[in-house]
């Protein structure tokens, strides 16, 4: 969303600027500045409007606080200095206080020169294509959604890059950024529904495959544990008696005995979801059984 620059008002403080030029600057360049280096793949740095209305919880509240707050990847200086320079504005326009309310139906921009982490300049595997959808093997690493840090550098806006600007993915499940494997892209809104449908309906089951260490017991091993989200923001869950329901069923496929020197030993497993919240890597921890790959 581009933002137009307004006229200083007048008798208001010297430090409240102008929104700065580039907040006019296109947010979306085509082609997608990438670059590959040592293995990975970059984007250029770039300039970037956050925009947002204010959420219920801001309501009332200084415009910094909610920064400081809601936003901790840079520190309560930085957004001094963006209120101050015009970097951050509420419905286009600079506001006269660091301290300044923001009211109901506000939006708050906010301008910065974007550097994003970088991912694995490994292509996203197809594993099987037709009219409706695409199967691929999602790398580890790199978040499905532009979301936090990451934006370009996400499945969704790779899939793009390669196939053209027009084409939009649409991820009928979930899989964490860290987390490698099968995923289903719809080609259009229906198949995208349809295959979500079968996904919730249990009709597809998800099993995670996983290499831990030590050797793990023989035949069936059940998990009832209840889950609890320690971190939204930072998709965190651990096995806590106030969490939610899951089950998890996890079955050893394989030991091999050392070496390799690496590892002492180490088994490979699978993980069979049978409810929606879960956390098996935070249970084979518990148990002692650390994740390898």
């Amino acid at each position: 969303m581009a933002l137009t620059t307004v006229e200083q008002p007048v008798g208001k403080p010297e430090f409240l600027a102008p929104p700065p030029a580039v907040v006019v600057t296109p947010c979306d360049p085509w082609p997608r500045p990438y670059y590959l280096e040592n293995g990975l793949r970059r984007v250029i740095p770039y300039h970037f409007t956050y925009n947002t209305y204010c959420k219920e919880r801001w309501r009332g509240r200084e415009l910094l606080e909610i920064f400081s707050d809601e936003f901790r990847d840079r520190d309560i200086e930085y957004y001094k200095e963006a209120i101050r320079t015009g970097k951050v504005t509420l419905n286009g326009k600079p506001v006269p206080s660091i301290n300044t309310i923001v009211k109901n139906g506000e939006i708050i921009s906010h301008t910065l020169h974007r550097h994003e982490p970088p991912v694995t300049a490994q292509p996203i595997g197809i594993v099987h294509e037709d009219n409706d959808m695409i199967v691929i093997n999602k790398p580890a690493g790199v978040p499905v959604h532009p979301a936090g840090r990451y934006n370009y550098n996400s499945i969704i806006e790779i899939m793009r890059a390669d196939r053209g600007y027009s084409w939009n993915p649409l991820p009928c499940h979930r899989l964490d950024r860290l987390t490698s494997g099968i995923m289903f892209i719809g080609k259009h809104k229906k198949a995208a529904e349809d295959i979500s449908l079968q996904i919730r309906d249990r009709t597809v089951k998800k099993e995670y495959v996983a290499r831990v260490i030590g050797r793990f017991p023989d035949g069936e091993v059940v998990c009832e544990q209840p889950i609890l989200q320690i971190s939204p923001k930072l998709g965190l869950n651990r096995v806590r008696a106030n969490g939610k329901e899951a089950r998890t069923v996890f079955k050893r496929l394989a030991y091999y005995p050392p070496p390799p020197k690496e590892f002492s030993n180490g088994d490979v497993m699978s993980d069979k979801v049978q409810t929606q919240i879960n956390d098996g890597m935070d249970w084979k921890r518990k148990e002692g059984y650390s994740i390898v790959r």
